[in-house]
């Protein structure tokens, strides 16, 4: 998990929002726009923003989403883990345990138990 003030532009997140529960936004960070004397808190920048159901179904493509107001500030953000990740980034995923490696696994097993089939059937 990643706190607001440890964002890093360039980097896509996952995150959650208090105003709309139920949904699972990704979204590359841009930039935090520091307190001006009109507003008094932060605005922290994303671009190219999905929003996602829990199960995890695509609802939408949005453009720039710009949180405003801290009680709408988002919450539970992740790194989304990608080989594109610059490699100081991806060492701190793996540092925390975020990339899975279950998948792989699950491929050599399953080539292996192909392959004995085969084989079987050849003799």
């Amino acid at each position: 998990m990643v706190d607001l003030v440890n964002l890093q532009p360039g980097v896509r997140y996952t995150f959650t929002e208090a105003n709309r529960p139920g949904y699972i936004l990704e979204g590359t960070f841009n930039q935090v726009i520091p307190p001006s004397p009109n507003n008094e808190n932060p605005q922290y920048v994303f671009s190219n923003v999905y929003r996602y159901t829990q199960q995890g179904r695509l609802i939408d493509k949005a453009g720039i989403f710009n949180f405003t107001n801290p009680a709408g500030y988002p919450q539970n953000i992740f790194v989304v883990a990608s080989r594109r990740l610059p490699s100081d980034v991806n060492r701190y995923i793996n540092k925390f345990g975020g990339k899975s490696r279950k998948s792989k696994r699950r491929r050599n097993k399953k080539s292996k138990r192909r392959h004995s089939i085969k084989s079987k059937r050849r003799h």
